[in-house]
């Protein structure tokens, strides 16, 4: 019932009669308190959507970056916490303390909303805490690297103190125009240099051919191979970490000079070019792996309202 240092003697005797009359009326305080010992934290549980649904129903990359962001962020915050304990109170304020990363704040209250719902189909909890959190408001990002920016990053990648690996990729992104985790999570094995493809068996939208310039191809050729994977880590068994590839990169733009450039902004360079160079819609299509025309041509726009010059200077 309760601490003697909390409670009189009175209070006890009359929470005594009120647990005893609920008891009566089919009340079970020992039965509840039994399953609460038996259920699951907000740890186990999204450890058991990540193995039961997400990798039995999403892409394998799509699986592995819900579990990066779990491990990374959810569990240490709310991990611990018994599934119906878990407070809208709490998750809206740590939600709100994530300004500085808005984004990514964002998507990780889309998957502990998910895994919220999941747990109300089934049956362990009667309502989604997470449901009606609104989002961060996000500044679209359209940064296009100059050509003097473009020269610069290529000699800091090859100047600047990082791993090999991390140069690889820098300058295989660049080349290519794909995605950072299509070319960081790649295996040797869909190399074919005969060809001049990059073979993608599970690219964002669905299986695919990068063709590799001759430049990103001899770079391949060049290349030592440390285990199967094309951007391994240092123990060659396994892709580099998307945390080391951040901080080779923050190496590189320190080096060069540049202050807000992301990965991905290699992608809008190599898209700017392409369509500086004369390339259409159907062809920067195929070229960036997209899904559908109307997700190019909204970067395609994007980047005829722009002037930017050829790889000429960079090369």
């Amino acid at each position: 019932i309760g601490s003697l240092i909390d409670l009189t003697p009175d209070q006890a005797r009359r929470e005594a009669e009120r647990v005893r009359g609920a008891i009566r009326n089919g009340d079970d305080p020992a039965g509840r308190q039994t399953a609460k010992r038996k259920e699951l934290t907000v740890g186990q549980w999204l450890d058991r959507c990540v193995a039961e649904h997400w990798q039995a129903k999403r892409k394998a990359s799509t699986a592995r970056a819900f579990k990066e962001m779990i491990d990374r962020t959810l569990k240490p915050e709310f991990g611990p916490i018994k599934l119906s304990d878990l407070s809208r109170a709490h998750v809206r304020a740590w939600h709100a303390k994530q300004t500085h990363r808005a984004r990514q704040a964002n998507l990780d209250l889309a998957i502990l909303r998910k895994a919220m719902s999941l747990a109300v189909a089934d049956d362990l909890i009667p309502a989604n805490p997470v449901a009606g959190i609104s989002k961060h408001p996000e500044r679209v990002r359209d940064r296009v690297p100059s050509d003097n920016e473009m020269a610069a990053l290529w000699k800091a990648i090859g100047d600047t103190d990082i791993r090999t690996t991390s140069r690889l990729l820098f300058r295989l992104l660049a080349l290519t125009g794909c995605r950072r985790d299509e070319v960081r999570a790649a295996r040797w094995e869909w190399v074919d240099l005969h060809a001049g493809l990059l073979r993608l068996p599970d690219a964002k939208a669905g299986a695919r051919n990068v063709p590799l310039p001759s430049i990103a191809a001899e770079l391949l050729a060049r290349e030592t191979r440390r285990g199967e994977w094309l951007i391994g880590n240092d123990a060659g068994d396994a892709p580099l970490s998307p945390s080391r590839v951040h901080g080779d990169w923050v190496s590189v733009c320190s080096a060069a000079g540049i202050n807000d450039l992301r990965i991905h902004d290699l992608r809008h360079g190599f898209a700017t070019r392409g369509a500086t160079m004369g390339a259409n819609s159907l062809v920067l299509r195929d070229a960036l792996g997209h899904k559908s025309l109307a997700m190019t041509s909204r970067c395609f726009f994007m980047i005829l309202s722009r002037s930017c010059g050829s790889y000429g200077p960079w090369r």
